[in-house]
């Protein structure tokens, strides 16, 4: 490399590392992705359900979403009613068009919206069956609370084992396993 030219380079080298830099990936953290505008529906034909509240869907535009299921938590995977959530939510949504009401992004860059297919509200039924949890710490809305105490009093879908562990808490312990 040319001495002039090697100078070049450094100067940029030096420039990007410099704590002036505002989004140098070694002193701070890029940030988050700004939020979607509240409340905007979004049509998608769903091509991928990734677990019990995560899907992919494909705009009209051909762009691929995905879409995580706001105000509800449902079992990881490996999970025990893990898989069983992901088969009701596929049977309910994949391949079909949905409107999805975004609310926001959130730290994986996934919109967070409500599902509805028609007139039906695929995160309320979600909880009607068993098989998710409302995530109050993110919901306060008493209709999905309530679905979520129908359920348990009627023992439906995860709520059938006697002490279930919410996802949140299963995901704590696994990064304290793997962590040790």
């Amino acid at each position: 490399m040319a001495p002039q030219r090697r100078s070049r380079v450094r100067a940029w080298k030096n420039l990007f590392f410099s704590p002036q830099w505002p989004c140098c990936w070694r002193r701070q953290q890029l940030p988050a992705a700004p939020p979607a505008a509240t409340e905007k529906a979004l049509t998608l034909k769903v091509v991928g359900v990734h677990d019990g509240d995560t899907i992919t869907g494909i705009t009209q535009a051909n762009e691929q979403v995905k879409v995580r299921l706001d105000a509800i938590d449902s079992p990881e995977l490996k999970q025990p009613f893990g898989q069983a959530a992901k088969k009701a939510l596929g049977d309910k949504v994949f391949g079909k068009t949905v409107t999805v009401t975004t609310k926001k992004k959130d730290r994986y860059g996934r919109t967070v919206g409500h599902i509805l297919l028609g007139k039906r509200d695929i995160n309320l039924e979600m909880l009607e069956e068993g098989m998710s949890w409302h995530y109050r710490e993110y919901s306060k809305n008493k209709r999905l609370q309530q679905a979520e105490d129908e359920a348990k009093a009627g023992k439906k879908g995860l709520w059938k084992d006697p002490n279930p562990t919410p996802p949140w808490e299963w995901r704590k312990t696994e990064r304290d396993r793997k962590g040790k």
